[in-house]
């Protein structure tokens, strides 16, 4: 569960589905232009839908099998060389 109220781009979010684990991530921020389809994002500060979607993850084992079938194609989006330009671009823009 990765639920940042404000993120500048989820790298944890990719980390976790190099690993193959679903991520609950927020709905806010960079966070569900990374996700995609490889998990659910929920507001983080509506407690209830975070456990709901928890609960979900963990227990709804074709959810989770869907996620973890599209996660290849997210990781092979953000490549190592794709991420490496979005941090460049980034950090030149507020340095």
């Amino acid at each position: 569960m990765f639920t940042s109220l404000a993120e500048g781009f989820g790298l944890p979010i990719l980390e976790a589905m190099a690993f193959g684990v679903p991520v609950l991530s927020s709905s806010q921020s960079a966070m569900p232009e990374v996700i995609q389809d490889g998990g659910l994002c929920k507001n983080p500060t509506d407690h209830k839908a975070l456990v709901e979607g928890l609960y979900e993850i963990t227990e709804n084992k074709d959810l989770r099998a869907t996620y973890q079938a599209n996660m290849p194609k997210i990781l092979d989006f953000f490549g190592n060389q794709k991420t490496a330009q979005y941090y460049h671009r980034f950090f030149s823009e507020i340095s």
